[in-house]
């Protein structure tokens, strides 16, 4: 008999059968005070007890934030109609999907952190349903955080206000918090605290990374995946984001925090940077000496990762998604380039070409969004010296237009929700993704993906550049001879 009611500090809590009767699904359960009025920009406050029983019946709310425009490709691939009726910045909620029949099961556990350049989605977007990963034996956790203004706005106000003397970040510590409410309560939904994974793709990724590197949740999870991800780019400082952050407030006639707090959400939200606009990012996970102490590249080098298991991997046209969002000319890509690549400069300057306006496009297709992912993960698997990650390359075109494997599209298939996205996948995507969810769902288990009826999925040896391409056939790949990959491992391992 599945398990549908338990009882966790809060108090008593009912969920509902998902899909598959055997697997309970519990939505929208707070974790934390409502980061509202005063709470606003501080800390999240742990949630506390309540009376009677908590019907987690329905998925909560999503964070104020500018949506994609309805006819551009993200908008159509990966939003719904609850992104825009469920806005609320009492937002920090989390939803369970367990296999448990009692609470004294010990199923490993998931810890899934969302994506959207720290601006954008929420934790029950359609491709993120946690059924199919939970009839494999796991319980699946995916959080909502703080996002944008409301999650990373840096003040000197604010970190005048604060006990440590930091601001920024909020949406870094929300996800702490949650996994820290994780750790207290999965037992009650037949889950192992001791046997933790956490995940998370694009910016979720790159929070992922994050953590591994932090004191703070040191020891918390056993089990780590970044999926196109994990950025090795330099993080700003808490002051360049504190001035970022009072400039832009400025701009709004605003000359105080209290008369911030005193903005209603939606108008915060309207004034926020905007991806699609290809706006300035200044929202985003600094470094404030509490959660983040260095560049995360440098803390790597120094050794700083968590001694556990890791799977990391990207897409193979990591840009198909992006054609519209290409702004850069040949002037503005020379002068990023003579600033990036240090002494390799010249080296990686020789392989490639933008002289010319379609060149210009053709190399950001090609060397810019799509190769920045792949190169951060063969350099990532290049440094992380003592545990042997596993890395893949989710190369499957998918049907339906020409994006081919874009950027988050491995969503679909570890998650096993082909069904709830637009495109006619074929019997081919459906096996694929039956593979992928068996690989995840091991490693989840056992910090290995590998099992007898799967294609051997070798971890990675540095030097060797070789990971599993998942395509319609898996298999063990090389990355060939590409010279501005290589210049750019080369730079990122200096």
């Amino acid at each position: 008999m599945a398990l549908r009611e338990t009882e966790i500090y809060c108090g008593k809590i009912s969920g509902i059968a998902a899909g598959n009767q055997d697997i309970t699904v519990f939505k929208g359960i707070p974790y934390a005070e409502p980061p509202v009025g005063n709470n606003r920009w501080k800390p999240p406050i742990p949630k506390k007890k309540w009376q009677g029983t908590y019907d987690a019946v329905r998925f909560g709310n999503i964070c104020p934030q500018i949506l994609p425009e309805k006819d551009t490709f993200y908008y159509k691939e990966f939003f719904r109609m609850e992104a825009h009726e469920k806005q609320n910045e009492d937002c920090l909620q989390l939803n369970i999907w367990t296999p448990a029949e009692s609470v004294n099961d010990r199923y490993p556990v998931l810890v899934f952190i969302h994506g959207g350049g720290f601006q954008t989605n929420y934790s029950f977007a359609p491709q993120f349903d946690g059924e199919g990963l939970a009839k494999r034996g796991i319980v699946v956790v995916t959080i909502n955080y703080r996002l944008g203004i409301f999650g990373f706005l840096a003040h000197p106000e604010l970190s005048k206000e604060s006990e440590r003397g930091i601001s920024g970040n909020y949406g870094l510590m929300d996800q702490i918090c949650a996994l820290q409410w994780v750790k207290d309560n999965i037992h009650a939904f037949g889950g192992d605290a001791g046997k933790i994974t956490i995940s998370g793709g694009s910016a979720g990724a790159e929070s992922v990374f994050l953590l591994t590197l932090s004191d703070r949740v040191n020891g918390w999870f056993r089990g780590a995946v970044m999926q196109s991800g994990p950025l090795l780019e330099p993080l700003p400082t808490l002051k360049q984001i504190e001035t970022d952050g009072k400039k832009f407030l400025d701009k709004l006639g605003i000359s105080s925090i209290h008369e911030a707090r005193a903005w209603t959400a939606e108008d915060l939200k309207n004034y926020s940077p905007d991806l699609d606009r290809g706006d300035k990012m200044f929202l985003k996970p600094c470094i404030d000496g509490y959660i983040i102490n260095d560049n995360p590249l440098d803390s790597l080098k120094k050794g700083a990762a968590a001694d556990i298991s890791y799977m990391v991997g990207c897409t193979g046209n990591e840009a198909g998604s992006m054609r519209n969002r290409f702004r850069e000319t040949p002037q503005s890509i020379a002068k990023k380039l003579e600033n990036c690549y240090g002494s390799c400069s010249k080296e990686y300057r020789s392989s490639v070409r933008y002289s010319t306006e379609e060149e210009a496009f053709q190399f950001q297709l090609k060397h810019g969004f799509t190769e920045d992912m792949y190169s951060y993960c063969l350099a990532w698997c290049e440094l992380q010296g003592r545990m042997k990650p596993y890395m893949y390359r989710f190369e499957r075109d998918l049907p339906g237009d020409n994006a081919g494997a874009f950027h988050a599209s491995e969503h679909w298939y570890i998650f096993e929700t082909l069904n709830r996205c637009w495109r006619r996948f074929t019997g081919a995507d459906y096996e694929l993704s039956k593979k992928m969810a068996d690989y995840w769902a091991n490693f989840i288990k056992t910090g290995d993906p590998n099992a007898a009826h799967l294609p051997k999925w070798e971890p990675y040896e540095p030097g060797t550049f070789r990971f599993m391409a998942l395509d319609e056939i898996c298999r063990m790949k090389d990355m060939g001879k590409d010279k501005a990959v290589y210049s750019r491992i080369k730079y990122y391992c200096s």
